[in-house]
């Protein structure tokens, strides 16, 4: 989760997170290029009606047409971005109205900008009660719902930064479950009244990344200028800066003290876990030596002799990140004392926007899986078009068409081989450099039954559905406190996790993950679906008396919809690049 595609109509962000904005003066005399004029929306985007013919009703039947087989069309489809939502409510809260002005209107919204970014109305076991942004979000149980009502009554997600605050909830019991940081966990050893799941084998990934083409409207690059005070807005296009900088990091420390032993080091993208999984995949290793000599080579030599300082950030909370930045900060000025990296920490929707904007001229973040299957961890983190690799503005044509003829690929040795180049490829140009594949835990009080791990859910409380907690002081209210605020509450805007585990509650998709299966599905909005012998054309026949929250009848137009209006909006930084991929064979609408 939380693929995104750079969007130039993200630039409107910069004003809500900087406090200082940075002024170009005109240089009168100085020669101007001719700007090239501005494309049009019907010049620029694809057309409406293609996205109309990827699906369409028949009777109580949808049907998918893709563009190519697609192998795993049914795991994006179980995820909170398959999410139905209720296109009679949409369009009255100004949502996508079926027109092309609408669609234009509507295309990559800004930061907040989708009509039902703070609002929900889906078919799930919950309901939205009420969302104060970065403090709670609060969910209620829906007694109409059409299997049988949820055991909780309530759930409720509390944001507490402070670990403190967070253990002393958990062992008093009012929280039932905390986000607990790896570097605490032995605070809670021991601990009476807890149930602790160790070793669950995660879907998961964490990265360093670079920044090809650093905003001019960033105030995390000093001076701008390759003069020790700062760094140029391209300085990352230099490969002998990134594998310098890659040759300083200490995965031995860092695995030992932030990750407690409890993650390993991997080479690619592709995690431990997933077909065409290479154990011996190339990797980094910290070699100060070896980064010295990088680092003489870069701009020419001059980044050894004037030196750089930027700064990096993490989020609130993480510790592991904060110990990952404080590892490269210590190296880097070991190796040269003009090497300057400044640390900040920031709020996690902060902090994520900075990134996709381009403000960061580096970043860490983690990946976990949208789908199990190892397209959903190349493309992200090394496609032009896909997420945190378009975050960067990385592009290598080479590496794009091995992606696209992976996912193609007619028999498994075929990707077999694909992805050990994509491997290699990965190191020799480090657009980013793996930092571990963590193993997890979770806290929960003794009285919280009906938890089970799925590495595909979104959700540290797994599916909330399942969850009860009869011998609990408070036992109709299920209390989490975490350090991630949702980003939003519209399922084809979100690609977080925060918003997704609560967008998993309010509402539903045609299928979902059947327990601890990833590959294995159970019927929910669909009560049965077919695939044609060619693997293009997917039909789901739509459960009949369902009902939305506001009480309207879900019906097949709302599921064309949802998918439809997905693909409308498509947020440059959201997940919909997994619909246009095997419905239309590209990844956005933007041409």
């Amino acid at each position: 989760m939380k693929s995104k595609k750079v969007s130039k109509v993200c630039w409107l962000l910069v004003v809500a997170l900087i406090a200082t904005a940075m002024v170009l003066p005109a240089c009168a005399g100085e020669a101007v290029e001719e700007e090239e004029p501005e494309l049009t929306f019907e010049e620029s985007h694809i057309p409406l009606a293609d996205i109309l013919n990827s699906v369409e009703v028949d009777g109580q039947w949808v049907q998918f047409n893709l563009a190519t087989p697609y192998e795993p069309f049914l795991q994006i489809l179980a995820n909170s971005w398959g999410s139905i939502v209720d296109k009679e409510w949409c369009i009255e809260n100004g949502d996508w109205d079926g027109t092309e002005a609408s669609y234009e209107a509507l295309n990559d919204p800004p930061s907040g900008g989708s009509p039902i970014n703070a609002i929900m109305n889906g078919t799930g076991p919950f309901a939205l009660e009420r969302w104060e942004p970065g403090v709670e979000t609060s969910l209620v149980r829906n007694d109409n719902y059409w299997q049988e009502p949820a055991k909780l009554e309530r759930v409720l997600f509390k944001v507490v930064d402070e670990w403190t605050t967070r253990k002393l909830m958990l062992e008093a019991g009012d929280a039932d479950h905390v986000d607990v940081p790896r570097a605490y966990i032995d605070e809670l050893e021991g601990v009476e009244g807890l149930t602790v799941y160790k070793d669950l084998p995660q879907l998961q990934n964490d990265a360093f990344f670079f920044q090809f083409a650093i905003s001019p409207e960033s105030t995390f690059v000093g001076s701008g200028k390759l003069d020790g005070n700062g760094i140029p807005l391209d300085f990352f296009t230099d490969v002998n800066v990134r594998k310098g900088i890659a040759c300083a990091f200490d995965w031995e420390t860092y695995l030992r003290d932030a990750m407690l032993g409890e993650a390993q080091q991997i080479g690619s993208p592709i995690v431990e876990g997933l077909s065409y999984y290479d154990p011996n995949a190339p990797r980094y290793s910290m070699d100060l030596d070896k980064a010295t000599e990088y680092f003489k080579q870069a701009w020419g030599g001059e980044v050894w002799e004037k030196g750089f300082t930027f700064t990096i950030a993490y989020n609130a909370g993480n510790l592991p990140r904060k110990t990952a930045c404080e590892i490269l900060q210590e190296n880097l000025f070991s190796i040269n004392p003009k090497f300057t990296v400044l640390i900040q920490v920031m709020q996690w929707p902060t902090l994520l926007r900075s990134m996709y904007v381009a403000l960061l001229p580096m970043f860490q973040i983690g990946w976990q899986a949208d789908y199990p299957d190892a397209h959903n961890f190349v493309s992200p983190f090394m496609s032009s078009s896909g997420t945190f690799s378009g975050w960067q503005n990385y592009n290598n044509p080479d590496v794009d068409a091995l992606i696209a003829a992976g996912i193609s690929a007619a028999t498994p040795a075929e990707r077999e081989s694909i992805y050990r180049q994509l491997d290699q490829l990965y190191i020799d140009d480090v657009p980013s450099f793996i930092i571990d594949q963590p193993l997890g835990r979770r806290y929960f009080r003794d009285w919280v039954t009906g938890w089970y791990f799925n590495p595909v859910l979104p959700s540290m409380l797994g599916y909330i559905y399942a969850l009860s907690e009869a011998q609990s002081p408070h036992p109709d209210t299920f209390v989490y406190a975490t350090i991630g605020p949702p980003d939003s509450l519209d399922p084809a805007y979100a690609y977080d996790t925060a918003s997704g585990e609560i967008i998993q509650a309010v509402y539903e998709t045609l299928i979902f993950y059947d327990g601890e299966s990833t590959t294995n599905f159970v019927p929910m909005l669909a009560t049965e679906w077919n695939v044609s012998a060619d693997g293009k054309t997917y039909r789901f026949k739509i459960r009949e008396g369902v009902k939305f929250h506001n009480g309207n009848d879900l019906t097949p137009e709302d599921v064309e919809y949802s998918i439809e209006r997905g693909m409308v909006q498509d947020y440059g930084a959201g997940p919909q690049w997994m619909l246009f991929e095997p419905l239309l064979g590209i990844q956005t609408s933007r041409r």
